[in-house]
């Protein structure tokens, strides 16, 4: 019942995922820069689903 009441939505669950990577590639970038390299990508890649979702102008990635 908790779980019901606590559930994250998909924005969340988005940014989490988003930070993980991010904290990921960031971890791994001195010993293996193309792992964090693809890292980094499949998190650009999250967050401009998240742009698309939530159609934010300002937040733009170059």
């Amino acid at each position: 019942m908790l779980n019901l009441i606590n559930r994250k939505s998909k924005i969340e669950r988005l940014y989490d995922k988003y930070f993980q990577l991010l904290e990921r590639a960031r971890e791994i970038s001195d010993t293996n820069r193309r792992k964090s390299d693809e890292l980094f990508a499949k998190s650009n890649k999250i967050l401009k689903e998240i742009q698309q979702t939530q159609q934010i102008p300002w937040l733009s990635i170059n």
